[in-house]
């Protein structure tokens, strides 16, 4: 037994002594080991491509692939199968960006490893799969036309001869053994009308490059090749006898052990066929049991189930059973975190809803407001006297607005109503019915009058407004009252939050009035809010 397997090993040792090897690229092999590795990409309004570095759910792809994101992004694989994506981690310089797929269970899906050898060579055949155009899952070959871009900004690239054209973004380079040598990144092309034709001048992130961004994000990776070089294999002469019949060993070796992994497939199956009749036994028996009791049955049937093992079939279920737990338990374990990471999200959405709710409502000014004052009314109208005690009454006044949004950031400007209660002594309003040729007072003070303004307060501090006084008489033989327009201007300076201090100046011309009267006012302010000022 010794000999025959020393053999093959001195038949193989031969053939490399003795033939002349060539390795081939071979595309078609590349395209059916990698395939399924590789993503095409929606994100935003551009698309793009990928590939899976891990089991885990890991894709590897350009960050201006995925720099735009919308509520629709997905990574769908060569069958169809799509996969919401998180950004887990980017590099805009050398523009790599690392995906996780959001509940990935896809066993047959194929990690494409990564090229770890340092630099791929100068002149070395590669493939690129991609999505050119939105045309999915494409090759196109080439070869690296230079391995690193020395004295350039971009030292972690290399440049290839490999058609790129949008959509390719993102995709793998992929040399001979199916590894990863780069990140397909970007093409050149002209930048005018009279610029000359730029033709396969393209270029990808390297895969040194490649590694540090995965290291420094601390996610696995793989590095074991695809396909071997045996596999590409080639001679390039005749064979001589001996060779020829060492091959032939070599061949008889191979098929031999073929023989043998049919020969076990072939047992396996029939060891499953043989569970699958001892499970459809246990079914029938559960199925009679179900049916009768089993002193029901007769002598021959209790005789051909106590021929039943069922201890077999039990630990098979059990088995079957663990299995199926198993895999509901990792089920649930991924729903729960899908759940838990969408409603962190969603948490984290209201939040920010809430905060800017509180921004907004915090901006806004009061909208309804009251003020209520008294103070000294001072007469500067046209009279000789300047007795102040005889020009001086006391006011009292209201005041109730109605305000509307200028500019949130600030107080805003807001339509006013006013309305002014005030009275005049005696001396004062004799001199004032003189010079405006009313009939002489006779009754008893204060000889009351009522203005209603309406206007605006700008910015909280300045009034400007406008509307009409009744100036009341008290006498008994003359009764009556004479109307007539006012205009104000005031300000207002705050003193505290509900007190502010106030000066009005106020002019009364028109109708009962034959000539303008001035009067200025200074009182206090008590300002009640509905609602936040």
């Amino acid at each position: 037994m010794k000999k025959h397997q020393e053999l093959p090993l001195f038949a193989l040792f031969m053939l490399i002594q003795g033939i002349a090897i060539a390795q081939s690229f071979n595309s078609e092999l590349i395209m059916e080991r990698c395939k399924s590795g590789v993503v095409y990409i929606e994100s935003g309004e551009g698309l793009g491509s990928g590939f899976l570095i891990h089991e885990e759910g890991w894709v590897v792809t350009n960050h201006h692939v995925v720099e735009e994101r919308s509520g629709k992004d997905f990574a769908e694989f060569a069958d169809g199968d799509r996969y919401r994506f998180t950004v887990h981690a980017y590099d805009e310089d050398i523009d790599l960006a690392l995906l996780k797929l959001r509940s990935f269970s896809k066993v047959e899906a194929q990690p494409l490893p990564i090229f770890d050898k340092g630099l791929a060579s100068t002149g070395a055949d590669v493939a690129a799969i991609g999505n050119p155009r939105g045309l999915k899952f494409n090759i196109t070959r080439g070869i690296i036309s230079n391995e690193q871009l020395n004295g350039t900004p971009l030292p972690f690239w290399l440049q290839t001869d490999v058609a790129v054209n949008p959509g390719n973004s993102g995709g793998p380079l992929l040399d001979k053994n199916g590894q990863v040598v780069g990140v397909v990144t970007a093409r050149f092309e002209r930048q005018s009308l009279f610029d000359r034709d730029i033709q396969n001048m393209n270029f990808a992130a390297n895969a040194r490059g490649l590694i540090a961004f995965l290291e420094d994000a601390g996610v696995p990776y793989h590095t074991k090749p695809l396909i071997l070089d045996s596999e590409l294999l080639l001679g390039v002469r005749e064979l001589t006898p001996e060779e020829l019949a060492a091959q032939k060993d070599l061949e008889l070796e191979r098929i031999a052990m073929e023989k043998q992994k049919e020969q076990e497939r072939i047992e396996l199956e029939k060891q499953k066929d043989r569970e699958r009749i001892e499970l459809e036994k246990e079914k029938l028996r559960r199925q009679l049991l179900e049916a009768m009791e089993l002193d029901q049955l007769d002598a021959e049937q209790q005789r051909e189930l106590r021929k039943i093992d069922f201890s077999y079939q039990k630990r098979i279920l059990e088995k079957q059973k663990a299995v199926e737990l198993e895999r509901l338990e990792n089920q649930r374990i991924r729903a729960r975190l899908a759940v838990e990471e969408e409603a962190y999200r969603l948490a984290q959405k209201e939040q920010l809803l809430k905060e800017r709710r509180k921004s907004y409502y915090a901006g806004l000014p009061g909208r309804i407001g009251i003020r209520l004052g008294g103070g000294a009314h001072y007469y500067l109208g046209p009279l000789n006297s300047m007795d102040i005690g005889q020009h001086t009454g006391w006011v009292a006044t209201a005041a109730i607005n109605y305000r509307f949004d200028i500019n949130s950031r600030d107080r805003g400007s807001a339509l006013g109503v006013f309305a002014r209660l005030g009275g005049y002594q005696d001396g004062t309003f004799s001199r004032l019915a003189d010079h405006q040729e009313w009939p002489a007072a006779t009754g008893e003070t204060p000889h009351l009058f009522t203005e209603v303004e309406g206007g605006f307060l700008i910015r909280e501090w300045l009034r400007l407004s406008y509307g009409k006084g009744i100036q009341h008489r008290t006498e008994t033989d003359s009764a009556g009252s004479h109307h007539y327009h006012v205009a104000t201007i005031g300000t207002a300076a705050r003193l505290f939050r509900p007190v502010e201090l106030v000066f009005n100046a106020t002019g009364r011309f028109g109708q009962a009035y034959r000539q303008l009267s001035l009067a200025a006012e200074l009182g206090l302010a008590f300002r009640f809010g509905i609602g936040k000022w």
